[in-house]
């Protein structure tokens, strides 16, 4: 049996139309499959999203409570500071006493009786 021009396009416009439905049917199921996981990813960001700014606030509030301990360090420094400096002062001080006023040679007890002098004197600082 021969076709003639008319039942071949028929035939051909038929069959185009089978294959353009299964596939227009694949690509239904194929965007149902995108579109749950466009919400699945949707639903992941925003628990991310939530976990983050949980992690965020934790952190800081951390943050906060360690330079918290630190705020008066400056002013800490400063008077650890001062008190060295008058320190200094007191030894240049017992310094030049033990330079004039010790003679060249000093025998034992009176290296003890100098000792306990600074030794009484660096307590009172």
């Amino acid at each position: 049996m021969e076709l003639t021009k008319k039942q071949f396009v028929v035939i051909l416009d038929e069959q185009l139309k089978k294959r353009f439905a299964e596939q227009d049917k694949r690509w239904g199921e194929q965007d149902k499959r995108w579109a749950e996981q466009e919400k699945r990813f949707v639903e992941h960001r925003k628990e991310s999203e939530r976990y983050a700014g949980a992690i965020l606030e934790e952190f800081q509030s951390r943050f906060a409570a360690f330079t918290e301990q630190f705020k008066d360090l400056p002013e800490t420094v400063a008077a650890i500071r001062d008190k060295l400096d008058r320190t200094d002062e007191k030894v240049d001080m017992i310094y030049s006493i033990v330079m004039t006023e010790l003679p060249t040679k000093v025998d034992r007890e009176e290296f003890v009786g100098l000792k306990r002098r600074v030794s009484v004197l660096e307590r009172r600082s």
